[in-house]
């Protein structure tokens, strides 16, 4: 039961991060609609996820910086 719990906050996240192949994504929002319990976890995670981008400022970043980034990469 637990290792299933653990697979399904994976599953999850994958969902968030845009990790999930379409079929993937229908099968896990298919789930959330019809388990309590996959809901509950589906709301946590949502819900920690939006706190943390409300909440989280990220410095600016200038252009040469990206520029000098990009760079350093093709190399």
């Amino acid at each position: 039961m637990n290792s299933e719990i653990t697979g399904l906050k994976k599953k999850i996240s994958m969902y968030f991060d845009n990790a999930l192949d379409q079929s993937q994504c229908n099968e896990l929002l298919n789930q959330v609609t019809n388990d309590p319990k996959v809901q509950s976890i589906y709301s946590k995670e949502k819900d920690f996820r939006d706190y943390i981008k409300s909440h989280i400022v990220r410095p600016a970043v200038s252009l040469d910086l990206v520029e000098s980034i990009k760079k350093n990469i093709i190399r």
